[in-house]
């Protein structure tokens, strides 16, 4: 092979490694608490851990004891998404909307999927709490049966 191509082969390889490297080397934004999208975070990654006792604590009380037991239901077979990337937000008054575009991340020869997930939330004494059914049990609060 000629010079010329041996420095495009190797231009290439450095940036096939360079954009490897800046893929897993970069972190997720962490939102604060405070925030409606600072508590979908933490509720997600409670969903994503399989902790329904901390997902459980970003719901609002009124919503709480129709959802526990579903949360506790759901994370025994476990959603199979394992990432979530804000969308877009917006807040009006004490209330709140956040989606979120969640999915897997798939492999080599599966490119996962994804689906845009909204949160409502409602800012109450301990701050945003999420007041309606949330993703992955959206049936919680319409099902009186699952009440705890």
């Amino acid at each position: 092979m000629k010079r010329s191509t041996w420095i495009w082969v190797g231009g290439l390889i450095v940036l096939v490694i360079a954009a490897i490297a800046l893929t897993a080397v970069r972190r997720p934004a962490v939102y604060p608490v405070s925030s409606p999208e600072g508590v979908v975070q933490r509720y997600l990654q409670a969903v994503f851990d399989r902790d329904p006792l901390s997902a459980s604590s970003w719901l609002a009380p009124s919503l709480k004891p129709r959802c526990e037991n579903a949360l506790d239901d759901v994370m025994n077979w476990g959603p199979s998404e394992d990432r979530a990337t804000l969308i877009d937000s917006r807040i009006d008054g004490d209330q709140a909307s956040v989606r979120v575009s969640i999915g897997t991340s798939g492999g080599l020869l599966d490119p996962g999927y994804e689906r845009t997930v909204s949160f409502h939330l409602r800012l109450l004494d301990e701050g945003w709490r999420i007041d309606r059914s949330p993703w992955p049990v959206e049936y919680c609060a319409e099902n009186p049966d699952l009440e705890g």
